[in-house]
């Protein structure tokens, strides 16, 4: 398989720049292409139309009025990628407005890099 061909261009949305930089570290020495990092959800409606990543890592809590979930519905309606979310809250905060998201997982902060790898893997 190609490099071409491997689902690895990612675009990380997250407001707090050392944990969004980390990502970035991991996921670039796993052989993952970091797009682009973005804080807002305008810039990462933005990003996402403009980079087509392959998957978007979005926080829930985003600088802005807008909040990732918001983002990401906006996003899903332009483009096909693949969404998944991280927060430093459990996922049934969300539960009723990530009924109307279809994405591809949910991972609680500290996120361990390792069971995101295993999700990017699979797809």
């Amino acid at each position: 398989m190609t490099k071409e061909s491997n689902k690895n261009k990612i675009l990380i949305v997250e407001d707090e720049f050392l944990t969004a930089k980390f990502f970035e570290i991991k996921l670039k020495t796993k052989n993952y292409d970091v797009l682009k990092i973005v804080a807002t959800g305008k810039d990462a409606i933005e990003s996402a139309i403009t980079l087509k990543p392959d998957f978007i890592l979005m926080d829930i809590r985003l600088e802005g009025h807008m909040d990732g979930i918001d983002a990401a519905k906006e996003i899903l309606n332009k483009i096909d990628t693949k969404i998944i979310f991280i927060s430093g809250y459990s996922e049934n905060n969300f539960k009723e407005k990530l009924n109307n998201v279809n994405y591809l997982s949910f991972f609680s902060k500290p996120l361990d890099i390792n069971n995101l790898i295993d999700v990017l893997k699979k797809c």
